[in-house]
């Protein structure tokens, strides 16, 4: 008689009330499919989607949160943008005792809004590029010239709170900067207006108690990025990267630095990915972070772990571990 072991119950939670509805669904995907071929002898996975109206679903049907989640052991949120990202999933699985990946509560909403992300960071000593805010009911000709005076030019100009590069783009002059800055608006209520600086864009992942570290930092991964890099960039053609970073040893320990002292500043959850340029001159500069990075297969989060000698599966199995104990 064989006996087996009583599998750990995760509920892979997934969709959601955002433009990111795509990406979640794809990065969802993925983390089922490593754990019914890869971690089915150890982990039960159960499919829990969220449509765009932010109703819950299980099996098919129409479930309240508590129910979708009843008996659930671990949720691994896999919603991006706002809901998933902005710590409104998060204080529904604190209530109801499920253990999560992604940020408590607080946490998810500081970082969620870029903004707040930098004002808090700048205390924290961590370098970034100059910019300044703007809300929708600001928006005038006369405040946008002040804008433009204000800002170095060229400049970036990115809603506060949305993700996946909805709404940003590049600004090298002042009727530029108004377009950009009202079609911002189509995505918040307020629009960050951030110098665009030339260099090497390079993205990297923490991961928290991974290999025996408090904070384990992936290679850096370098994007072949244009002025900006589009939703269409990051998930549909995607720009060639280059895994580790194609930059000296200095910057690089620099990036890793920086990337963990964002992370433990903003006491982000069991993962998390930060973006920065670097600049020949001006070095190291922080642009945002993600407190859910995707996680389908090619992310940069994957081709971080990948560069390290890292499985998917490795990583997944850590999580799942480090968020139930």
């Amino acid at each position: 008689m064989s006996f087996r072991l009583q599998r750990t119950r995760i509920g892979v939670v997934r969709g959601g009330p955002s433009q990111e509805y795509r990406v979640s669904l794809w990065t969802g995907a993925a983390i089922l499919k490593i754990l019914r071929e890869e971690l089915a002898e150890k982990y039960e996975p159960f499919d829990i989607l969220v449509d765009r109206q932010g109703s819950w679903h299980i099996n098919g049907l129409p479930r309240e949160p508590e129910r979708a989640l009843r008996g659930i052991d671990v949720a691994v949120n896999t919603m991006r943008g706002a809901y998933g990202e902005d710590g409104k999933a998060s204080r529904i699985f604190e209530s109801l005792r499920v253990p999560h990946t992604g940020a408590n509560p607080f946490a998810s909403a500081l970082s969620f809004n870029k903004h707040a992300t930098k004002d808090f960071l700048r205390e924290h000593k961590i370098p970034m590029p100059y910019h300044h805010t703007i809300k929708k009911g600001d928006f005038s000709p006369s405040n946008v010239f002040e804008m433009f005076r204000s800002v170095p030019m060229p400049a970036i100009v990115k809603p506060v709170d949305s993700g996946s590069s909805f709404g940003v783009l590049y600004a090298g002059n002042l009727k530029e900067l108004a377009n950009a800055i009202e079609s911002a608006f189509n995505f918040s209520r307020m629009a960050l207006v951030e110098e665009y600086i030339p260099g090497v864009e390079v993205t990297v992942g923490v991961v928290r108690g991974f290999r025996n570290e408090p904070f384990y930092v992936l290679m850096p991964t370098e994007i072949n990025r244009a002025r900006i890099l589009t939703f269409n960039d990051k998930y549909i053609q995607k720009v060639p990267t280059r895994t580790p970073a194609r930059i000296s040893q200095k910057l690089k320990e620099k990036v890793l630095e920086l990337a963990k002292k964002v992370h433990r500043a903003l006491d982000l959850g069991a993962y998390s990915k930060s973006d920065f340029i670097v600049h020949p001159k001006r070095g190291v500069m922080f642009l945002e972070v993600n407190s859910l990075p995707a996680l389908n297969e090619g992310a940069h989060f994957y081709e971080g772990l990948k560069a390290v000698g890292a499985t998917p599966a490795q990583f997944l199995d850590h999580v799942i571990t480090f968020v139930k104990n």
